[in-house]
């Protein structure tokens, strides 16, 4: 884990330095003196929106594990899992979210990490939907950008490839616990067979690849998501007086949100502001004015959840160090 964590450091140090590589220091300067930082609180307060739709959403992954859970239960797992990836390196919030809710619910933790793993797939998804919408009405962000181009089609297929694999899992299960067990030969037989126990827990979190209705409802709630967070980028756009195309709000939403992919430090310092430099110098704006607004766009993305998910914590009675001993 250590190790891990220091590749998290170091790709956060190269990002940020490449983010401020040749920057005019008395430009950024000016640019954040003349910001208008109200913007920020409508900026946050669709941030805080996207949370509660996210524990919505997250309803209907877990009403097969355990029905009707209450939302302000599973907000406050939310907020503490992403609090969690603002102060932890390695995206620990993955693991707090599902400790947290199997806490409170007395739930099994495997199944409730499922429901994790379905939640990124379809968040990832709909970054692509957006994404190929993005390419319709601009197509000039891919064309002249061959690599950006191979990222988004190499992360599409890995991301349909895992989707497949969940749903092989939960239509079937026997034909594909038979595949892992075959996989996974070489290991001793203990560790195969704690393997395949988790695995079976893991498959009651997949429940919801059978009802088409449900899963209707998590595809509609995470475009819905997206195209909250995506508008909410525009208001730090109004804070610094620039004038964009509407679309540039998502082009800034889609490659902060496959930058942070990336393992990096805590709160994805670095790959947080290089994509957002990267991003903006599409549409001519100069690196000193982009790494201002990354770092006002990071303070409305950052703040608001971690104070409400230490809040969280604090109230759950546990700690971020009982979150780093679960996966010691």
């Amino acid at each position: 884990m250590r190790r891990k964590a220091l590749l998290g450091f170091l790709i956060s140090a190269i990002c940020l330095y490449l983010a401020l590589r040749g920057v005019n220091w008395k430009a950024v300067g000016e640019a954040l003196k003349t910001a208008h930082y109200l913007y920020i609180l409508p900026n946050a307060a669709l941030v805080m929106l996207s949370m509660w739709m996210r524990a919505l959403r997250w309803r209907y992954m877990t009403n097969s594990i355990k029905p009707d859970i209450p939302v302000a239960s599973l907000f406050a797992s939310t907020m503490i899992g992403f609090m969690v990836n603002n102060i932890l390196p390695l995206r620990l919030g993955e693991i707090a979210r599902p400790f947290s809710l199997s806490r409170k619910e007395q739930i099994s933790r495997s199944a409730a990490f499922a429901t994790i793993v379905v939640e990124r797939v379809f968040d990832a998804l709909s970054l692509f939907f957006i994404s190929g919408l993005l390419v319709l009405f601009a197509p000039f962000l891919v064309d002249g950008n061959p690599a950006l181009s191979r990222v988004l089609y190499i992360a599409i297929s890995l991301h349909v490839v895992v989707l497949g694999f969940l749903v092989l899992l939960r239509v079937k299960t026997d034909l594909a616990l038979h595949l892992i067990e075959r996989l996974i030969g070489f290991l001793p037989e203990r560790f195969r067979r704690r393997i395949l126990e988790v695995l079976a827990k893991f498959v009651s979190g997949l429940e919801v690849f059978r009802s088409w209705r449900s899963l209707t409802a998590v595809v509609l709630w995470s475009i819905a998501i997206w195209a909250i967070v995506g508008f909410s980028n525009y208001f730090i756009f109004l804070a610094f007086d620039l004038s964009v195309p509407w679309f540039a709000p998502y082009v800034v939403l889609v490659l902060v949100s496959l930058a942070v992919m990336l393992p990096a430090g805590p709160g994805y310092i670095g790959t947080f502001q290089l994509a957002t430099v990267q991003a903006l110098k599409l549409f001519g704006i100069p690196e000193p004015v982009g790494f201002s607004f990354s770092l006002v766009l990071h303070l409305g993305n950052y703040l608001p959840v971690t104070l409400v998910g230490l809040y969280y914590l604090r109230r759950e009675h546990f700690s971020l160090r009982q979150i780093e001993e679960e996966v010691a």
